[in-house]
């Protein structure tokens, strides 16, 4: 997903389909550690995407848990985020960007496994 829009505008907050959403590539910082014909891939993808212009783009964050976590409590979790966040704990920029530095996503209060499966039930 690209764009937090996508999910807020879905049907309860829930993407059901993935058409239309764009793909993200997960590399690891060293090259090194892939293999030759993965590491030939990779350097052919980042010679594109630096041609069209990738750096200037926005980076698409998304929510890693530290722990293995169900799908059903990842809904939860997704919920509880949806409705506990405002675009007014971050920072708005010209052309209605909104960012949150490392303190602001700090101050955002997450709620533990243990109360998401609560919730859940």
């Amino acid at each position: 997903m690209t764009k937090a829009r996508e999910l807020f505008d879905s049907p309860d907050g829930v993407l059901s389909s993935f058409a239309g959403l764009r793909a993200v590539i997960d590399l690891p910082a060293d090259l090194e550690e892939l293999d030759d014909e993965e590491r030939v891939q990779a350097e052919r993808f980042l010679r594109l995407a630096e041609r069209d212009g990738a750096r200037s783009s926005y980076v698409a964050h998304g929510i890693y848990p530290r722990e293995p976590m169900a799908d059903d409590l990842l809904d939860v979790l997704a919920a509880s985020l949806r409705s506990g966040v405002s675009v007014a704990q971050g920072r708005t920029y010209a052309g209605g960007l909104t960012k949150f530095e490392p303190s602001e996503m700090e101050r955002i209060p997450v709620p533990s496994p243990v109360l998401l499966a609560d919730l859940s039930s």
